[in-house]
């Protein structure tokens, strides 16, 4: 009989040497099972409390509840009316932000759900708000049912299969958490899932028998983690199997949580974050590995789909790796697909040569980028730019320095793209500040958009940048020098010579007569004015 003091104590040991990927791991399963849960829509209430707020001067008929359109409002204000209208607030004025993160950020802050936050600003974006509310809520009510089911519950799988490896590998990786998706057995994962969700929601109509089943179908997703072959009426009885006899203790092991629970509350839920979570999900697999051990010890009846004995390589002597070591995608019992990413292409050195002719490579594709860019939202050909050439240095320059500074990390991406975010911002800023200064222009102004300083930078450019960094080292980089070195030699030599002469008049003469006009610059005293007109 397992020993709660002993499964907490095993806990923290596999906590501490792995802290914060555990902590990673805990957060995401709560944004998920909190992000995907119906706590204002459903498809029964949405339905019912659009017919009670119905106000037939505002409202159009078309087609029923699906061509439903709001006269004189977006479907923003709608859904907010709506939203705060089944929980009795009142709705809140808020910041609007300029941009797409800005969008996102005004519509999630309307709706109060990052889901339908997205839907409007793609609606917004895409059909210029045309959507009825009608289709919004419909749309945002079948694509979370989809979300739970192809990817809460999936999300959920993974989380358990973290867990399990670091319960005897202290340096599990954090895209364990993918593991299920990487398996050709999604379709088995998803219906178990769904299928214990589908039996717990019916039990809970009997009321004491939702609370019994719910301890009962506790260890299938721990089941379908380490045998994602396994059908779901095995899953379901195993666990109820394993379960038995053990739900009255399970019940006082989570009790035992109470007090973190409690902690976590006063502190604004940063307790349970950074502790209490991922605490209580390390010895949730400390409790499955002792009924785990129990059940094969007996011999209850599935109990061999529990065949992933690289689990526990400790208790296994022809095991080589050891405690500490990473569970490798060979020991898996099901062949593993989309192996770990190789970054071989990207580790490489660059001649001289090629970073000239990347430079404008680079250049060229951000000067391409956002005339593009203003092309599409406002219909019209801005050449983009201090310089009369068909380039944007800063692409070139922040590229280059991208391939230069972070070569040497690709095997570490996260790193290297919050390296690519610093980098940018610091080039990006640096630029801004020097055009402002020293020509009293501005080619850019992020004043309105979500999360700027000062202007200069902000969130939503920094990101894609740093988006834009991670493509140039990974994959256009090395493509692109593969590409330029089937060229003859003597020809790049000449190409680079041509463009540096070329480039260099353009921006000794840009220096005294920048390129500037509508769309292209502001200058700082006429910004300053409709700033203060705004206030005024």
């Amino acid at each position: 009989m397992w020993d709660r003091k002993e499964l907490k104590s095993h806990a923290r040991v596999s906590m501490r040497y792995n802290y914060w990927r555990c902590v990673i791991i805990a957060a995401i399963l709560l944004f998920c099972i909190a992000d995907f849960t119906f706590t204002k829509f459903n498809i029964v209430s949405s339905t019912i409390e659009v017919a009670k707020t119905i106000n037939k001067d505002n409202w159009s008929y078309k087609q029923g509840f699906v061509g439903l359109q709001f006269k004189g409002k977006s479907n923003t204000e709608i859904i907010n009316n709506f939203i705060h209208g089944i929980t009795g607030e009142e709705p809140k004025m808020q910041k609007r932000y300029e941009g797409v993160l800005g969008s996102f950020i005004n519509n999630i802050n309307a709706s109060d759900s990052v889901l339908f936050g997205i839907l409007n600003t793609f609606n917004q974006f895409a059909f210029d708000d045309s959507l009825s509310a009608g289709v919004i809520i419909l749309l945002g009510v079948i694509l979370s049912i989809l979300a739970i089911i192809f990817v809460k519950n999936l999300i959920v799988v993974g989380g358990c299969r973290f867990y399990m490896e670091n319960h005897a590998y202290y340096s599990t990786d954090l895209v364990r958490i993918f593991m299920p998706f990487r398996v050709k057995k999604i379709r088995k994962q998803v219906v178990t899932m769904l299928m214990r969700s589908i039996y717990q929601f019916l039990w809970w109509f009997t009321i004491v028998g939702g609370f019994i089943k719910m301890y009962s179908y506790r260890l299938v997703p721990y089941i379908v983690a380490e045998n994602p072959d396994v059908d779901y009426k095995t899953a379901i009885n195993l666990s109820s199997r394993m379960m038995k006899g053990q739900k009255w203790n399970a019940f006082l092991l989570d009790l035992s949580f109470l007090g973190w629970r409690v902690g976590g509350y006063l502190s604004g839920g940063l307790l349970d974050i950074f502790i209490g979570n991922p605490y209580k999900s390390s010895t949730n697999v400390e409790l499955y590995f002792e009924l785990r051990k129990e059940a094969l010890t007996a011999g209850i009846e599935d109990s061999s789909v529990l065949n992933d004995k690289y689990l526990e390589p400790e208790s296994d002597s022809e095991v080589a790796t050891g405690i500490g070591a990473d569970y490798v995608d060979e020991y898996f019992t099901i062949p593993v697909y989309f192996k770990r990413m190789t970054y071989m292409g990207a580790v490489r050195k660059y001649t001289v040569l090629s970073y000239v002719l990347m430079f404008y490579v680079f250049a060229f594709g951000g000067w391409i980028w956002e005339v593009s860019f203003f092309l599409f939202m406002d219909g019209k050909f801005v050449k983009r730019g201090t310089m009369f050439g068909p380039w944007l240095p800063i692409y070139g320059f922040g590229g280059i320095i991208a391939l230069i500074c972070l070569h040497r990390f690709v095997k570490k991406p996260w790193f290297v793209f919050f390296c690519s975010f610093v980098l940018s911002g610091i080039i990006e800023y640096s630029t801004a500040w020097y055009l402002w200064e020293t020509k009293k222009m501005k080619w850019w102004d992020y004043t309105n958009e979500f999360m700027n300083l000062n202007g200069r930078i902000c969130l939503e450019g920094l990101l894609l940048f740093s988006v834009g960094c991670m493509l140039i080292i990974y994959y256009i980089a090395p493509h692109l020098d593969d590409l330029l070195k089937r060229i003859n030699y003597k020809v790049r030599v000449i190409i680079a010579i041509i463009l540096l002469i070329i480039s260099t008049i353009d921006w000794v003469y840009s220096q005294s007569h920048p390129n500037t006009g509508e769309g292209i610059t502001t200058s700082t005293l006429t910004v300053l004015s409709l700033q203060m007109g705004k206030q005024i």
